[in-house]
């Protein structure tokens, strides 16, 4: 099916949804739509928000300058109360440099053949600002605007949570709950918002459907058409399927395990050849709310970048599954191949105090090189019930071989977080 069909049928989708959706719910009096409690419903509705501050420290090899970051995210957000099963919701945001503005980041006028990378520019708007339905039973949810997508572990689409920018998407979002543990969700994009305050118009359309056990499995299968308006070689489509955990088998124990396979192939106005597989496979334990696993993911590669690319996911965002210094975001055009061991949890004893280890060794997945180990550690602690948190973190890349375009790095992060 042709993406302008696909857009037409998603369209219509959501237009016969939401219509017959919103016709049974609207209650009728004297043959005009009640509405004297809406009002009421702007009127009593929730203001909130988040202050959040990175100090962000970067040594590259390579870069004359190492980069230093002080910046602080700043978000303010209004929700409505619920009226007739409609909530609207609208949240504006602005990063802005506190101190030191030593870095690379793509608006702060610093050059990047001088300082490192920090993927955190100053700027700021409306982060998201959308329309929700939701049938009382909460069986079925129409969302219009400016959101959130996030799928998983949001790899293949996701928000980018950890930046101070973040990954929006202007959509219609369509989700149906018909049964117990089944949801099915849709949604059709035109805009896509990133990390470096750029925007891409798109015609794309995504689709999962999911099944979940509690305490045993979820397993999922979707589907992404990616389609940009000026963005051709990240037009995709690609198919996949997810199993995972968790699978309890005792108070306090747990099994820890996620497969995933996805084939991806061009599509729209790219003009390279994409036919590249994707494979996750992971296993571990939760114990004492302790978990540790290892894990592997495979990212095809081509030998001719030339005349075809890579498998890539340019509407989720890889961290922290590509280490804690982000030397390895991109995908090389050989590919990856990704082994990792994860630990994290609460500091026994003290369970206001958590910590975390990552580790992750990259290897081509076409030819034999190996491209580096990543090594990242953190503390956090967040007082329960208080509202806010602090953490540390520090972080090493040992660059093997060039041809990743990554190199020998050292970071160091200090950050505060308070929600009111």
């Amino acid at each position: 099916m042709s993406v302008g069909r696909r857009t037409i049928c998603g369209a219509a989708l959501v237009a016969a949804s939401a219509g017959v959706l919103a016709a049974q719910q609207q209650p009728v009096v004297d043959g005009a739509p009640r509405s004297g409690d809406l009002v009421e419903a702007l009127r009593h509705g929730t203001f909130g928000g988040r202050l959040r501050y990175r100090l962000d420290y970067l040594e590259q090899d390579g870069k004359p300058e190492d980069a230093l970051a002080s910046t602080l995210r700043t978000e303010l957000h209004y929700t409505t109360q619920d009226w007739h099963g409609l909530t609207a919701f609208v949240e504006v945001y602005a990063n802005e440099s506190l101190g030191a503005d030593d870095y690379f980041g793509i608006t702060n006028g610093k050059s990047g053949a001088e300082y490192p990378l920090i993927a955190d520019p100053e700027g700021g708007g409306l982060n998201r600002g959308w329309l929700r339905w939701r049938d009382p039973g909460a069986r079925a949810e129409v969302v219009v605007g400016r959101q959130f997508l996030h799928w998983n572990d949001g790899r293949m689409l996701g928000n980018s949570f950890y930046r101070q920018n973040q990954n929006t998407f202007d959509a219609v979002r369509v989700t149906l709950r018909p049964a117990a543990g089944v949801e099915f969700d849709y949604a059709w994009l035109w805009r896509h918002d990133d990390v470096f305050f750029r925007s891409f118009g798109m015609d794309s359309h995504v689709a999962q459907l999911a099944w979940t056990v509690p305490e045993r499995c979820r397993l999922a299968g979707y589907a992404t058409w990616i389609d940009y308006d000026a963005r051709d070689t990240f037009d995709r489509d690609t198919y996949g399927v997810r199993l995972g955990g968790p699978y309890a088998l005792a108070q306090g124990l747990g099994l820890h395990y996620t497969l995933e396979y996805a084939h991806q192939s061009d599509a729209g106005d790219n003009p390279f050849d994409v036919d590249a597989d994707y494979l996750v496979a992971e296993l571990g334990v939760a114990f004492a709310g302790q978990l540790v696993y290892v894990g592997y993911n495979a990212v095809d590669g081509v030998r001719d970048p030339s005349t075809a690319l890579p498998f890539d996911q340019p509407a989720g965002y890889p961290y922290p599954f590509r280490g804690e210094t982000e030397q390895m975001v991109v995908t090389p055009a050989a590919g990856m191949q990704i082994v990792m061991l994860r630990a994290l949890g609460p500091v026994p004893g003290a369970p206001d105090f958590s910590w975390q280890l990552h580790l992750h060794h990259f290897a081509q997945q076409v030819g034999g090189l190996d491209y580096g180990t990543d090594l990242g550690v953190q503390l956090a602690y967040a007082p329960a019930g208080r509202g806010w948190s602090v953490f540390a973190k520090a972080a090493r890349y040992w660059a093997d071989d060039a041809a990743s375009g990554a190199v020998d790095t050292t970071r160091l992060l200090l950050g505060a977080e308070i929600t009111f």
